[in-house]
């Protein structure tokens, strides 16, 4: 009987959290007070049948009209802000969105370059934060960037699905083709092909760790709220490397589609790491997209098969979570280029 009060409450509280967490406020106060309070007496007024144990079908109809009105304002409210482009940074408003609500804020970074998003983890409430990076020079200013900081634990290796050691692939830039782009940011495990202006150049011998190994021998935390991969298409492999019982709340990793300027046929493909993630325990997951004209659009449990895209999917084990996720990002983001 009230299954469909309730879809509507989720779909209204969802958005109202969007508004209060995440910071889209309505410029107009008042009308967020008014949303709000709005959806309070709704609440109310569904506690108060549920204790009487009686609804009538006008109630019924009241109560839906009420919420709504509730989650049609929301939206209205929250189309004026849209994630459109990749200069809005969509993953990091999301998972910004999401922190609250993980059970552990800790974070680990694999793939953390120059620190950018584990600095961005600290400032969002991070309780602790571990920045793995394989390059020897990123590696060390890390460990100089962040010492002292006892929230952040630099660890300098190249992440898989064992232990041993490999060779990481160093890239080289003609800045005459393609300008102010950082080379370090493309070095891998995993060669594969670059765009007119980057080539691989030269390799490193570096120490190569799995999840579970560092976990095991407490160099990690067995469990953590947030694990984000971005190895270059070398992320199946860190995610290979996990202990078991899905001890992330949330995954973020890199994916590239199938004729994207870095693909190559060994390079695995988005739906082999979406199964392998659901095997895992992480049965939900929402896609950012990037088109070339730098569009973004997103997709929820379902493979990437759109031409010539990127982006990151995010992963969860836990059905609140993704409603929450889902419900913020239909909201901000539109779902077709």
């Amino acid at each position: 009987m009230f299954t469909k009060i309730k879809k509507l409450i989720t779909g209204s509280t969802g958005a109202a959290r969007a508004i209060i967490e995440g910071d889209f406020y309505p410029t107009n106060l008042q009308n967020q007070l008014a949303i709000l309070q709005s959806l309070q007496s709704a609440l109310q007024r569904l506690d108060a049948i549920e204790r009487n144990e009686v609804i009538s079908s006008q109630q019924i109809s009241e109560i839906t009209t009420q919420l709504s009105n509730v989650a049609t304002a929301i939206g209205a409210r929250l189309g004026g802000w849209k994630l459109e482009s990749d200069q809005n940074a969509p993953e990091e408003r999301i998972i910004e969105f999401l922190f609250p609500r993980l059970h552990d804020k800790t974070v680990l970074d694999v793939g953390a370059h120059r620190g950018s998003f584990t600095s961005q983890m600290l400032v969002i409430g991070c309780r602790a934060a571990y920045a793995f990076e394989p390059h020897p020079e990123l590696a060390k200013n890390l460990i100089n960037n962040y010492e002292g900081d006892n929230k952040v634990t630099v660890v300098p290796v190249a992440l898989s699905a064992e232990d041993g050691s490999a060779e990481l692939n160093l890239v080289r830039a003609n800045n005459n083709i393609i300008p102010d782009v950082d080379p370090l940011l493309f070095s891998s495990l995993k060669a594969h092909n670059m765009p007119a202006g980057l080539e691989f150049q030269g390799s490193v011998r570096v120490p190569v760790r799995s999840l579970r190994s560092l976990a095991n021998e407490g160099i990690i935390p067995q469990k953590a709220g947030l694990l984000k991969v971005d190895a270059e298409g070398h992320d199946l492999m860190v995610f290979k490397g996990m202990p078991e019982g899905a001890p992330y709340d949330m995954l973020m990793s890199e994916f590239w589609s199938d004729d994207f300027v870095f693909a190559t046929p060994d390079i695995p493909r988005h739906e082999e790491a979406q199964a392998f993630l659901r095997e895992k325990g992480y049965g939900f997951s929402i896609s950012i997209l990037r088109s070339a004209e730098d569009k973004i659009t997103f997709l929820a449990n379902r493979p990437v098969r759109l031409s010539k895209t990127w982006g990151n999917t995010l992963y969860f084990r836990d059905a609140v979570l993704f409603d929450a996720a889902y419900s913020f990002v239909k909201n901000v983001i539109p779902q077709s280029f």
